[in-house]
């Protein structure tokens, strides 16, 4: 921007510097046609008009070109400044351009080229921010939607399983323990509900701080696969592990092991029955590798990458029935990059594979 203000500074002032010099060559180049060539013609043309005007014209001749180029210089300062003021009011527009809600582009003189870009590079990025709140607005909104179903289901089952508790006073002991049972199940998933949805909260609204240590992320995962195994066992799935051993990285224990529980838990969720579940990692020069695999569902390429998004639940099969809230893996998200580490996901065919990479210990 200070470019463009100094280029047409000089710009300014060049013309102005010029318009004056050829202002002033015309002026003495006419004074010498007019005692020159001229100098008759005007003498017998003043003296037809008025003897005393050319009396006068002839007394005054260094007062009236003083006056004639005086005059010339304002009229010259004149369509410059009106130059300046037409380069200012459209400034003026175009900045006022940039708070249009329209995606229509600022233009400015050329002069301005680089100031034009940035007041579309502002304008553009606005609208980008803009439209990013209204989408989260939206999200938010649909979630409130979505938990509100999600708890009403289990809620509803709980209170008509209790209600015929209550009114069946008749009811044989077996379906007694059967109702009881499936309220109690229903209760352990609306509690589930309840806590995820304030894991999010606490994830979107809180700061999190990080208690790192020196984690041994081979015996972690090794420990956190052998207590899914009964529900490896229940889905009749397999984990395959192939696992670097003593690989370290300076972490927070805890949540670290929230984001490989979130990703077993998803991998269960929507992995085929009878199928394998696989957890590779090794260490390089460039950190820790980790990659969590099932196969399962197959999902479009755009719908990938909205698997981290925090209120994303677009895909049917992200449903209650299936799981939680589908919240897990953008808790996942957030806890690995609070890590300084990335996430993603990669779909091959029905197989899809979260690839996470961490840096080494410092």
């Amino acid at each position: 921007m200070k470019n463009s203000l100094r280029r047409f500074k000089i710009r300014l002032f060049l013309e102005l510097s010029l318009q004056i010099i050829g202002a002033i060559v015309l002026l003495l180049f006419g004074l010498k046609l007019a005692d020159g060539i001229l100098n008759d013609f005007i003498a017998n043309f003043l003296s037809s008009l008025d003897n005393g005007l050319y009396r006068f014209c002839v007394r005054n001749k260094e007062a009236l070109l003083l006056i004639i180029a005086s005059g010339t210089i304002m009229v010259i300062i004149y369509f410059t400044i009106r130059k300046t003021s037409n380069y200012l009011e459209q400034m003026i527009t175009s900045i006022n351009q940039v708070f249009n809600k329209d995606e229509g582009l600022v233009v400015l003189p050329t002069d301005f080229k680089e100031i034009e870009n940035q007041l579309n590079s502002i304008k553009f990025e606005t609208l980008r921010s803009e439209q990013a709140q209204q989408q989260e607005q939206q999200k938010r909104d649909d979630l409130v939607v979505y938990l509100a179903h999600d708890l009403k289901t289990p809620l509803t089952s709980i209170i008509g399983y209790l209600s015929l508790l209550n009114d069946e006073k008749e009811i044989s002991e077996e379906l007694r323990e059967k109702y009881t049972q499936i309220a109690l199940e229903k209760s352990y998933r609306l509690e589930s509900l309840i806590n995820e949805f304030f894991d999010i909260t606490r994830f979107a609204l809180q700061k999190q701080t990080l208690n790192k240590e020196a984690v041994n992320l081979s015996i972690m995962l090794q420990q956190l696969t052998d207590e899914f195994y009964p529900l490896f066992e229940e889905r009749q799935v397999e984990c395959k592990l192939q696992l670097q051993e003593g690989v370290m990285i300076n972490a927070d224990a805890d949540k670290l092991a929230r984001v490989f529980d979130n990703l077993l838990r998803n991998a269960l969720a929507y992995c085929d029955s009878g199928t394998d579940i696989e957890i590779t990692m090794r260490e390089n020069n460039d950190g820790v590798e980790l990659m969590f695999a099932n196969i399962g569902p197959q999902l479009s390429e755009d719908q990938i990458p909205m698997l981290f998004e925090k209120f994303y639940r677009a895909d049917p099969s992200r449903s209650a029935s299936t799981g939680g809230a589908g919240l897990g893996l953008a808790i996942a998200r957030d806890i690995v990059e609070m890590h300084g580490g990335t996430i993603r996901a990669v779909g091959i065919g029905k197989r899809i594979e979260f690839h996470l990479h961490f840096n080494k210990r410092q």
